[in-house]
């Protein structure tokens, strides 16, 4: 037993927690589905790198302290008194089934340890999820995942941190989305029957942004959102194929709006001038961040964009080469 580095326990009764553990332990996994842990409680080996507690109940005086060696801890619909202190090293954190009476009795939650680069965390309802967003992130934080079993209220989403590279949510609707990391490569989002954003807009896609996944169902809290301000270069996997966002499709308005006609220049010379008719069928890019828009009947084109300089252009059309100079805004 003493040359044991792995050890798992799971019973349906109460666990009597081992009144000896392995020096040397770095995994140990206890479960017990009737939320009971018997017996004083031993030290955790200061080895262990591991910790795995499913279904465990803890009293007060008996929960056991996470050793600083502690590098993985997942807690899924477990009870405690009162959390001990995460350790300082820990790299990741997995909460599951975190439901109210335990997030009643568990005293103040301790900060997220700035080293960690994966938390995923399932709350019972959105106070128990609103609690945790208002903690501040790490910043290394590289895969961040956030699921609701009850989603009753739209979430307030603090910044995101600026290492996230992967993000999940699941049942979360939101106020608002914050802007996006500008090194995230991936967004898996399923509403549920109550996800979305209030706004129904989301903020411009980062370059480095290669995987898009979004589902929200019919008849949720909020209106769906129905395009995407810019396309990626790099996108290459979509579950869901969401339009680019056009005068026709999109209400989201920001602070710089970029505006203007796209029309069949007969005299080609760069200047819309009476009896001159706008394009419906014409697709304008604009550089950097390859946002892509469509003109309206009339050839009119708007597109919301962050500060910076930009560059237009009409994508040439059938029977209709593009003439005119590129123009530049600069907001």
């Amino acid at each position: 037993f003493h040359a044991l580095d792995s050890l798992t326990m799971e019973t349906w009764s109460g666990i009597n927690w081992p009144q000896v553990l392995p020096t040397g332990l770095r995994f140990l996994h206890l479960a017990s589905p009737i939320n009971e842990v018997n017996g004083p409680i031993v030290p955790l080996p200061t080895s262990l790198r591991t910790l795995e507690l499913v279904y465990c109940g803890f009293n007060p005086g008996n929960t056991p302290l996470f050793p600083d060696s502690l590098e993985h801890l997942l807690l899924e619909d477990c009870t405690y008194s009162g959390l001990p202190v995460l350790p300082s090293g820990l790299r990741s954190l997995t909460l599951r089934e975190v439901n109210q009476p335990w997030f009643n009795t568990m005293g103040p939650w301790p900060n997220w340890p700035s080293t960690l680069d994966t938390l995923v965390f399932d709350a019972g309802n959105s106070s128990i999820a609103q609690a945790w967003l208002d903690q501040p992130w790490p910043n290394d934080l590289a895969y961040l995942e956030i699921r609701q079993e009850s989603s009753d209220q739209a979430l307030v989403l603090p910044a995101w941190p600026s290492g996230l590279v992967h993000l999940v949510m699941y049942h979360v609707p939101v106020t608002e989305m914050p802007a996006w990391p500008t090194g995230l490569d991936r967004i898996d989002y399923d509403g549920g029957d109550q996800g979305g954003v209030a706004t129904g807009c989301l903020p411009e896609f980062p370059q480095a942004l290669t995987e898009f996944h979004w589902s929200e169902a019919a008849g949720g809290m909020f209106l769906p959102v129905m395009c995407m301000i810019n396309h990626p270069s790099g996108l290459s996997a979509q579950s869901t194929w969401m339009p680019p966002c056009t005068i026709w499709n999109n209400t989201c308005l920001g602070a710089n709006e970029i505006q203007g006609t796209v029309y069949s220049d007969t005299n080609n010379n760069g200047i819309l001038e009476m009896g001159e008719i706008g394009l419906s069928l014409a697709t304008v890019q604009v550089q950097p961040g390859n946002f892509l828009t469509s003109a309206s009947n009339l050839g009119d084109y708007s597109l919301s964009v962050s500060a910076g300089n930009f560059t237009i252009e009409a994508l040439p059309l059938l029977y209709h080469p593009t003439s005119g100079a590129v123009q530049t805004p600069n907001f």
